[in-house]
């Protein structure tokens, strides 16, 4: 058995910042709530992954009571954080089946050509090896119980079992180490793989809507000179009736509603008042990463707040009520 160095020190990974994080579920996953924010942050800064390297990544799926998270990372994260463990002496990887070419229908009615085990089922089996340990670490997976049908794993089973074995197989070997780090995709069900978007609300609908124009009827010039000359024949009263009618004809204007501004509008407003600085504090406060996220019950209480804070130093004197 090789002999372990004791004295061997781990390289240094670079700290995450909380306001690294907190940029990537906002530009990504915007509509978490504050616990689902507070977990992700949890889990990379304990782990130290950086999303915008590919180490950690947000999932916002459609669970059954609303927006529910998944917090995934890649296969690769594994085998680099075991190259910096000193008992780290390699894996192997080794196939047990195989797969074939096969015809299949799919779900559009069209014939595709997918690669499916040759016989029951294809097993990948993963031995991880410990300097400190005479025998490796042994895990097995199958095609069945992870196959999720979709594209990748028709084209390219091999690729996706061996990345769940690599995965399984790391975590049992080194335990301390990665106990509680995220699963990888391929270890997962789709549907919390598969990110979705809310409905935008629909559009309100309007009482009046405006009519259609349509071009007036041209008429010969000696019809219209007699329109207009039984226009004037008649009586005072008859021309009084008909203006009367007319104006009873006419559909009244619908009363003008004061609308009141959207909650995201009159925040922004005052975001630009006290500045970036003192705005982003008190979205922390509330726990939250961008006005989206408080809830409704919650608004008027930041709105109050956000309103008694300083106008920052750069809009003094600009801003208006302050001229």
């Amino acid at each position: 058995m090789n002999e372990l160095k004791t004295d061997q020190k781990l390289p240094q990974k670079q700290v995450v910042e909380e306001a690294t994080l907190l940029q990537y579920l906002t530009d990504k996953v915007p509509n978490l709530s504050p616990a689902q924010v507070k977990e992700f942050l949890t889990i990379a800064k304990a782990f130290e992954l950086n999303p915008f390297k590919r180490e950690i990544y947000a999932i916002a799926y459609k669970g059954k009571t609303g927006t529910a998270l998944q917090i995934i990372t890649g296969y690769e994260v594994y085998l680099k954080r075991a190259d910096e463990f000193p008992q780290y002496d390699g894996y192997e990887i080794e196939f047990v089946g195989s797969f074939a070419p096969r015809k299949y229908t799919n779900e559009y009615g069209k014939s595709e050509t997918a690669l499916l085990p040759k016989d029951n089922d294809v097993e990948c089996v993963c031995r991880v090896f410990r300097k400190d340990r005479k025998h490796p670490v042994t895990t097995s997976v199958s095609y069945s119980e992870f196959n999720q049908s979709n594209s990748m794993w028709r084209t390219k089973p091999r690729i996706m079992l061996e990345k769940v074995a690599i995965a399984r197989g790391h975590r049992l070997a080194f335990p301390n180490e990665f106990g509680g780090m995220p699963y990888i995709s391929e270890e997962l069900p789709d549907k919390k793989t598969t990110p979705f978007t809310e409905a935008p609300p629909a559009p309100e609908k309007k009482e009046y809507q405006d009519a259609e124009v349509l071009p007036a009827k041209e008429e010969p010039a000696e019809a219209s000179a007699d329109k207009d000359s039984q226009v004037f024949s008649g009586s005072y009263e008859q021309g009084a009736q008909a203006s009367q009618w007319h104006a009873c004809d006419m559909p009244a204007d619908p009363p003008k509603k004061k609308e009141k501004r959207p909650f995201g509008e009159v925040v922004a407003d005052e975001s630009l008042r006290v500045g970036n600085k003192s705005f982003f504090a008190l979205l922390r406060k509330f726990g939250v990463t961008n006005t989206a996220l408080i809830q409704e019950a919650d608004r008027p209480r930041f709105y109050r707040e956000l309103k008694a804070l300083p106008t920052c130093p750069e809009m003094q004197g600009r801003w208006r009520g302050e001229q």
